[in-house]
């Protein structure tokens, strides 16, 4: 019996670390330690810290539309630690990644009630979801570390909330609020967690003036980041207009269905795919809208936050980009905060098929049924087309690296705009600062 126990133990530890261990592999084979586009920014503020010139304001600065003082703080501290090496931050996006799945299964745990089975398998497939191979870019791109952070904050300030109860009902409350905060100021993005996370807050079964005042405390703690983050704000001036109107009605909805549907391989499948995924989950609000949020299970507020992050994400992404083309929707590096819909699907597809689900309307829970098979094999598929993107980004970076390392003279040649443009747009900058990190000693 113990053997049978510790083989079971063991074939699960194998599934388990499958996704990781995918991950850690692309990783290791894909990487380039250089510095890429954004992170070239950075090498200001290391003068900075070496010169004892850094001030607040260097790290409250805007960068495109967001304030990343908590990425900075943690960039400074590495370089301090154990000098810059772009591809061990990398593996750090792991650990993050890594550390929000321990909290998912944390809140299976909860959710399940000691259901192995179910629990398990539900497990397994968030881990292929968020270790997915199709957030190449962020695994790529070392300064994409804010995007792995913020969705580290968003899970473990829902798994606070979920565990909230009279005795430490405030006490989780400020845990919870305290990584929204973390999460604002890593990325624009992390604003949305304070929102997404309103039903959980609005869900809470206690008294209407504990409510009250929890409710005030929250969206007055929204309000006031977002205050801080607008000192000074600016809209780039390379970013498109936001205004929407009649002309781009249809490019900024289908942008957004794109976005929605970032797993699947081309432009058409993706709109077609965030369709039919917006049309669930806005039945499943309806739902959970009718049947009032302190009515509805307790857990069933949990998809309603995943997937009203990710949709939210969805909306400003589209108003702020979308007049870049609708191509730019398919960037995998979106795939990372869109995780949570989709993992927002496999629960209310898990609470379509439990038996003891009030979620019985046989016609809807059939398509979505289907619809989730559908939206498994196109991920698989997506995964494998990012490993042929992965390989394309390692010859662009080694390529580009062994140019800057071997400068031809003069710096505006072609044959330099060739090879080291895809690392940064202005070479003539890029080169001062790879001279200045030369100088600083800090690559290793």
């Amino acid at each position: 019996m113990l053997n049978k126990v510790k083989l079971n133990n063991l074939t699960l530890l194998f599934f388990y670390s499958i996704p990781i261990i995918t991950v850690i592999f692309f990783i290791s084979l894909f990487g380039v330690d250089i510095p890429f586009w954004d992170e070239w920014e950075l090498v200001t503020l290391f003068d900075k810290i070496f010169s004892n010139t850094l001030s607040f304001q260097d790290l409250f600065i805007q960068h495109n539309e967001h304030r990343i003082i908590i990425p900075k703080l943690i960039f400074i501290a590495l370089i301090l630690i154990n000098g810059w090496n772009t591809k061990q931050l990398m593996f750090i996006s792991v650990l993050l990644v890594i550390t929000s799945f321990i909290f998912c299964c944390k809140i299976n745990y909860l959710v399940f009630n000691n259901e192995n089975k179910k629990q398990h398998l539900i497990n397994l497939l968030i881990g292929f979801l968020v270790f997915s191979l199709g957030q190449w870019e962020n695994w790529l791109w070392g300064f994409q570390i804010a995007w792995f952070l913020i969705n580290l904050c968003f899970i473990i300030s829902i798994y606070f909330l979920i565990k909230v109860n009279k005795e430490n009902l405030y006490r989780y409350l400020f845990y919870s609020a305290f990584f929204c905060f973390i999460a604002s100021f890593s990325s624009a993005h992390g604003l949305l967690i304070w929102l997404a996370v309103l039903p959980l807050i609005l869900g809470l079964k206690i008294n209407v003036n504990s409510k009250i005042k929890i409710i005030i405390f929250w969206v007055s703690s929204f309000l006031i980041c977002t205050s801080i983050y607008l000192i000074d704000y600016h809209k780039p001036s390379h970013h498109p207009n936001i205004l929407f109107n009649a002309e781009n009605a249809f490019t900024r909805i289908k942008y957004f269905f794109v976005l929605i549907g970032s797993f699947a391989p081309t432009i058409k499948s993706r709109a077609i795919i965030g369709f039919f995924s917006f049309i669930i989950l806005i039945a499943f609000y309806f739902y959970c809208y009718l049947k009032g949020l302190t009515k509805v299970k307790k857990y069933y507020l949990l998809p309603l936050s995943f997937s009203l992050y990710s949709v939210l994400f969805a909306l400003i992404t589209t108003l702020g980009r979308a007049g870049f083309g609708v191509g730019q929707a398919t960037s995998s590096r979106y795939l990372t905060p869109m995780i949570w819909l989709y993992i927002s699907l496999i629960y209310i597809g898990y609470f379509l098929l439990n038996k003891k689900s009030d979620l019985k309307n046989s016609y809807f829970k059939k398509i979505t049924i289907a619809f989730c098979t559908v939206f498994c094999i196109i991920f698989i598929i997506n995964s494998t087309v990012s490993i042929k993107y992965g390989y394309e980004s390692y010859l662009s970076r080694e390529k580009s690296k062994r140019c800057l390392n071997d400068i031809n003279y003069p710096i505006e040649s072609e044959i330099n705009k060739q090879c080291l443009s895809y690392l940064y747009p202005d070479i003539e900058i890029m080169v001062q600062r790879n001279e200045k990190l030369k100088s600083l000693n800090i690559r290793k």
